[in-house]
């Protein structure tokens, strides 16, 4: 199919690290992806094209089927974020399973009598739902040094640590039951990666619609092109710098300016 020279510049592009591609609806951003995907599976490289959506990778499935040979869609798996976190992080725990909202929910419900009676469910929930899982929170002094945009109530240092004693609690009950939240399945991948006790099964990963992602997974999707940060493109709504949680990419170590 047809190709404007620019965005052919991008399916052809040999980056020395991470590239943004943006644009508003219908500037064609994901068929550069998509022929991007066939490009490198063309040049026998292994790819991820990804997305946070199920019905958009379906989407994206579809087109590579009929964009691509068999050969090259045998180079390319199109799977969610959250799909293949837990593909990875179940390598070194098989029977690791998500948690779901009612599970998370039940948890951390049934601790805030015990540690923040102070504090009604609806603000603990919320305090989870719009500062822990987007910043991708996993220890006391990530969660002490956080940032909690738009939360409106301040806290205090011993308020913080106590709801603190809560999330941790919560992940500690789900894990005693085989499951994590997603952001946890998330953050256990990149720590396997990371620490090498699994090797990325890509050697380039393309990312649609990288506003609806959080931190968490833009961490492991960088972790997934470690060893070749040129292979990681991100594609997205134009103009978008802070991403759900309030941190923009450059803060996780993605850096794209210049490309």
């Amino acid at each position: 199919s047809f190709l404007h020279p620019s965005q052919r510049a991008l399916v052809t592009l040999e980056a020395r690290g991470p590239v943004k591609v943006t644009g508003s609806a219908g500037t064609g951003k994901t068929i550069v992806a998509l022929h991007r995907a066939r490009h490198l599976a063309q040049q026998g490289r292994r790819v991820l094209l990804t997305s946070f959506v199920r019905t958009l990778c379906g989407n994206l499935d579809r087109a590579i089927k009929q964009l691509c040979s068999p050969d090259e869609q045998a180079r390319i798996t199109v799977t969610t974020v959250h799909a293949q976190a837990l593909a990875l992080a179940q390598r070194a725990e098989p029977g690791l399973q998500p948690a779901s909202d009612r599970d998370i929910e039940a948890a951390l419900t049934r601790l805030i009598p015990q540690y923040t009676p102070s504090f009604d469910a609806s603000f603990v929930l919320a305090e989870w739902n719009h500062v822990v899982v987007p910043q991708g929170l996993t220890t006391w002094d990530e969660y002490r040094a956080a940032r909690r945009i738009g939360r409106g109530t301040a806290i205090s240092l011993r308020d913080r640590k106590a709801l603190w004693q809560v999330f941790s609690g919560a992940r500690e009950t789900l894990a005693s039951r085989g499951r994590a939240d997603f952001a946890a399945i998330c953050a256990r991948a990149t720590e396997l990666l990371s620490s090498a006790q699994i090797v990325s099964p890509f050697d380039a990963v393309l990312v649609d619609e990288i506003q609806d992602l959080k931190a968490p997974e833009l961490r492991l999707l960088k972790q997934l092109c470690a060893h070749n940060p040129g292979g990681l493109l991100l594609v997205g709504d134009a103009g978008q710098r802070i991403y759900p949680g309030g941190f923009s990419l450059s803060a996780l170590g993605i850096e794209v300016r210049g490309r």
